[in-house]
């Protein structure tokens, strides 16, 4: 995870005027519970996706998310992935730092 760490660094570095996707995935991991974890990440034009995948289904992901004070909600999509688990697929409008 360090590597990754490093690169959302180099590319804040790198790109001025953009959003410090470090901050905001920290703001996003102290909201889900300890069963969720993002699988992956794609950020273009102020708009971060992720792929969430949790151990069951939280009825209060949207409420927790909803919340926040480094991005905007704008869409949360639940499906159901194999054993057992979900997977929510997320869109949050960034706000430029």
């Amino acid at each position: 995870m360090n590597g990754e760490i490093q690169l959302l660094q180099s590319y804040h570095e790198l790109n001025p005027g953009h959003p410090d996707l470090r901050l905001v995935l920290r703001e996003i991991s102290q909201k889900i519970p300890s069963y969720m974890w993002v699988d992956s990440f794609r950020f273009s034009n102020g708009v971060l996706e992720l792929s969430v995948k949790s151990e069951k289904d939280d009825i209060n992901f949207y409420k927790n998310l909803k919340e926040a004070s480094r991005y905007k909600l704008v869409n949360l999509r639940k499906n159901r992935a194999t054993q057992g688990k979900t997977e929510y697929s997320v869109t949050l409008k960034v706000e430029a730092l």
